[in-house]
């Protein structure tokens, strides 16, 4: 599998599908950190940028937050994160994407489709890491 295709597939396919499994209660929400258990790594080596922290705000979410290689393409996420809400155990995907003439679009994926939330004008991780904590407090 080439590297872009692997990289569609992984961004848009495989983690929403772990975020689905997790909202229908078909795997924990520890299933979305545990990239051992994937079993996904021997078709592809990614280079290097690629980890996962799991991060607890407040006390009730928690944010799995993927940092991914640079993107090579338009539309290759740079940074993923799921919102999981620790009260009810609802997820959420979102990602910061490249666009167009360099912008950063701000995305949420599900099996079902995509959704754009406009442009965030940097690419910082704080800066997306921000945007997705305002997501708890409206």
């Amino acid at each position: 599998m080439r590297a872009h295709e692997f990289r569609y597939e992984f961004q848009y396919r495989f983690i929403p599908k772990l975020v689905a499994d997790v909202n229908d209660g078909y795997l924990p929400s520890t299933g979305l950190h545990m990239a051992k258990g994937w079993d996904i790594w021997e078709e592809y080596e990614w280079e290097d940028g690629f980890y996962i922290d799991r991060l607890e705000v407040e006390s009730h979410h928690t944010i799995v937050f993927y940092n991914f290689p640079e993107p090579e393409q338009i539309q290759d996420a740079l940074y993923g994160a799921v919102l999981i809400d620790n009260t009810t155990g609802e997820a959420e995907y979102y990602t910061l994407e490249y666009g167009y003439m360099d912008n950063w679009i701000l995305g949420s994926t599900t099996q079902g489709g995509h959704r754009n939330f406009g442009r965030l004008d940097s690419r910082e991780r704080s800066d997306f890491f921000k945007w997705v904590t305002d997501k708890i407090y409206k």
